[in-house]
C-alpha cells in the first residue's frame, strides 16, 4: 500500500495556469524504483515547473486496481483522461511493463490506432540507444538529455494544445508533430516511416542526440523522498556523465557525453535542499571516483552530518582515501566491476585491469570498515573458452582467500553477480551474437558451482531467457510492436507473455539477436542518430 504521507517534496513552484495541461509521468516500474530512479524523478521535476502543466505520477501500482480504471497516484485521475504522458525508459524491458500500463488504461499501445489524446512521449537511455522498438508506440522520443530536450516539447505541445481537442485531433497531431520535428534531438517516428509503418528514411536525415555540456546549469536532485524508496529516503544528485573507460559493450561508454562534470559547490548546494534527517545523499555517475574532487566531496557531506552513498566504483581510480570518506559518511557498500576473471578476455571488452588491482580495492574496503563489497561479471563471449571460464571461479575463490575474508569481522560479505552479455547500441559490440539460453546456462553453471559453500560469499545471476530478451529488445527495430501489443494484452509472467507472442508472430527476432550481424548483411536500425 503507498502511503504518500510519508513523501517530503521539494518539487520547484509551479504555474498551472487557469487553463492547464495535465502530463503524466511514467515509471513503468513499482513506485518504490520510481523514487529511486533519478530519470523519472527528473523529468516529474522539470514538467511540474513547466508553466501551463500539472504533473501526475504513474507507476505499476496505479494499474492494480481491479475493476476499475488505471489512475494516477495522486489526485487519482484516469490515466486516459489525461493530455499526455511522460515515460521514462532506462531498461529495455521496461517496455513490457509500459504497454501493459497503457493497456489497463484502456489506451492503444500502437500509434496509428490511436484517435485521441493523450500523447506519448518517451525519453531515457534504453531509447537514445535505440527508439526503434517502441517507435510504432511513441509520438515523440527525446535522444539525449532530458533537461536540454524537454521543455521544448512540452511548450510546442501547450501552443498546439488547442488543435488537438476533439474531431480536430488528427491534423492538430500533424501539426504537431511537424513543430516537434525541428527541434533538437527530438525524433518524431510517424515522419520517418512507410504507408505500412515500417521504417523510411529516404532523404537519409539524421537526429542529433542533445547533451548537457555544463552540469552546472541545472540542478539534480530527487524531489521527492519517502522512506519506502528502494533506497530509502536518499537524494540521488548527477555528479558526472558518460565515462571515459571505453568499455567496449557498454554504452555509457559510448552514447553519452563525458564532459560534464558537476562541481563541488554545485554537489552541496543540490544535496543541502534536504536536510540530513530528511534525506542521504547518493552520488550517481558511472565513474564517481574519476571525480576531481570525490573525496572533499564526501566528506564534506558527513561534516555536515549527511550518509553518503555511490554508485559502482571505478577499479584504477578508486583509493584508499576515497573508501575511509565513504566509510565516514556511513556507507557500507561498494561496487566494482572487474567484469572477468581472465585476463585476456578483459583486454577484449576494455577492462584491463589486473588481479592484483581489483584485490586490493577489496581489501582496502574491508580494512576501512566498509562491509559489504559486490562485484561485477560477464560470460557468454564468443572468445571464450572452459579455461577462460575457470578463470572467473578461480578469480573469485582466489579473492576470498587472499582478503582474508572469512577471517574478517562477521558482517563482511563479499557478492557476486554474472550477467550474460547483451549487444548494445553504439558500442563496439553492438553487431555481436548472443549466446543461446542452453550455452549460457552451461558457462554459468561452469563458473558457479565451485564457488557453493564458500563462507561469505554471496552468489548469484541473472536469468539467459531474460537477457535474451533483454537483447531482442536492445538491437530490434519496429517489428517488435506486434509482439508488445499482444503482451499488453495479458498479465501472464514476462517469458510466458513472450513466447505466447512468438507462437503467434514467429520467431525471426530471437534468430536475429542469437547470429552475428555483418556489416554488409545487416542495417543497423538506430543508424540515423
Amino acid at each position: 500500500m503507498i502511503d504518500l504521507k510519508k513523501e517530503i517534496r521539494k518539487l520547484p513552484e509551479s504555474d498551472p495556469g487557469a487553463e492547464p495541461v495535465h502530463v503524466g509521468i511514467v515509471c513503468p516500474g513499482t513506485y518504490p524504483v520510481a523514487l529511486a530512479s533519478l530519470g523519472f524523478q527528473t523529468v516529474h521535476r522539470i514538467a511540474h515547473s513547466h508553466p501551463g502543466i500539472i504533473a501526475h505520477r504513474i507507476t505499476l501500482e496505479s494499474t492494480h486496481s481491479g475493476k476499475h480504471k488505471a489512475r494516477t497516484l495522486e489526485e487519482s485521475l484516469e490515466i486516459k483522461s489525461l493530455d499526455a504522458l511522460l515515460i521514462s525508459c532506462s531498461f529495455e524491458l521496461d517496455y513490457i511493463n509500459l504497454v501493459r500500463i497503457l493497456h489497463s488504461a484502456g489506451i492503444n499501445p500502437l500509434r496509428r490506432k490511436r484517435k485521441s489524446l493523450p500523447m506519448l512521449i518517451f525519453g531515457g537511455i534504453a531509447v537514445t540507444g535505440n527508439p526503434e522498438p517502441i517507435a510504432g508506440i511513441a509520438d515523440a522520443i527525446a535522444i539525449g538529455d532530458a533537461e536540454i530536450i524537454l521543455p521544448g516539447i512540452l511548450d510546442d505541445f501547450i501552443d498546439l494544445f488547442p488543435l488537438l481537442r476533439g474531431a480536430r485531433f488528427l491534423a492538430g497531431r500533424d501539426k504537431l508533430y511537424e513543430s516537434w520535428d525541428n527541434l533538437p534531438g527530438v525524433y518524431v517516428p510517424a515522419l520517418w516511416e512507410d504507408k505500412k509503418g515500417g521504417f523510411e528514411n529516404p532523404d537519409n536525415r539524421s537526429i542529433v542526440q542533445a547533451y548537457i555540456e555544463n552540469a552546472d546549469s541545472y540542478p539534480s536532485f530527487t524531489p521527492v523522498v519517502a522512506p519506502d524508496g528502494a533506497y530509502g529516503a536518499k537524494n540521488l544528485i548527477s555528479i558526472s556523465s558518460g565515462c571515459l573507460t571505453g568499455c567496449r559493450f557498454c554504452m555509457l561508454s559510448h552514447i553519452t557525453s563525458p564532459e560534464p562534470v558537476r562541481s563541488f559547490e554545485s554537489i552541496i548546494e543540490n544535496a543541502r535542499i534536504f536536510s540530513p534527517d530528511e534525506a542521504s545523499v547518493g552520488l550517481v555517475s558511472s565513474r564517481v571516483s574519476d571525480h576531481p574532487e570525490i573525496v572533499h566531496t564526501i566528506n564534506t557531506l558527513a561534516d555536515f552530518g549527511y550518509s553518503v552513498s555511490v554508485s559502482s566504483l571505478k577499479v584504477s581510480s578508486t583509493t584508499p582515501d576515497l573508501l575511509n570518506a565513504l566509510h565516514r559518511a556511513g556507507t557500507s557498500g561498494v561496487t566494482f566491476a572487474p567484469e572477468h576473471g581472465s585476463e585476456r578476455i578483459r583486454r577484449i571488452l576494455g577492462k584491463p585491469y589486473s588481479y592484483d588491482e581489483v584485490r586490493d580495492r577489496v581489501a582496502w574496503s574491508f580494512d576501512c570498515g566498509i562491509s559489504n563489497v559486490k562485484l561485477y561479471f560477464l560470460t557468454g563471449f564468443e572468445e571464450e573458452t572452459d579455461d577462460d571460464l575457470d578463470s572467473t571461479s578461480e578469480f573469485i575463490i582466489s579473492l576470498c582467500r587472499d582478503t582474508g575474508l572469512e577471517k574478517r569481522p562477521g558482517t563482511c560479505r563479499l557478492g557476486i553477480s554474472i550477467a550474460p552479455f547483451v549487444p548494445k547500441p553504439g558500442t563496439p559490440f553492438q553487431r555481436r551474437a548472443m549466446q543461446d539460453d542452453r550455452t549460457l546456462k552451461r558457462k554459468l553453471k561452469r563458473i558457479t558451482s565451485s564457488l557453493k559453500g564458500i563462507p561469505r560469499l554471496d552468489c548469484e545471476y541473472e536469468s539467459p531467457r531474460l537477457s535474451i530478451l533483454q537483447g531482442i529488445f536492445s538491437v530490434g527495430n519496429r517489428t517488435l510492436e506486434k509482439y508488445l501489443e499482444d503482451i499488453s494484452k495479458n498479465d501472464l509472467p514476462v517469458l510466458s507473455a513472450w513466447e505466447r507472442a512468438v507462437e503467434k508472430f514467429g520467431d525471426s527476432p530471437l534468430q536475429l539477436v542469437l547470429k552475428l550481424r555483418p556489416v554488409d548483411e545487416w542495417k543497423i536500425p538506430w543508424g540515423f542518430i
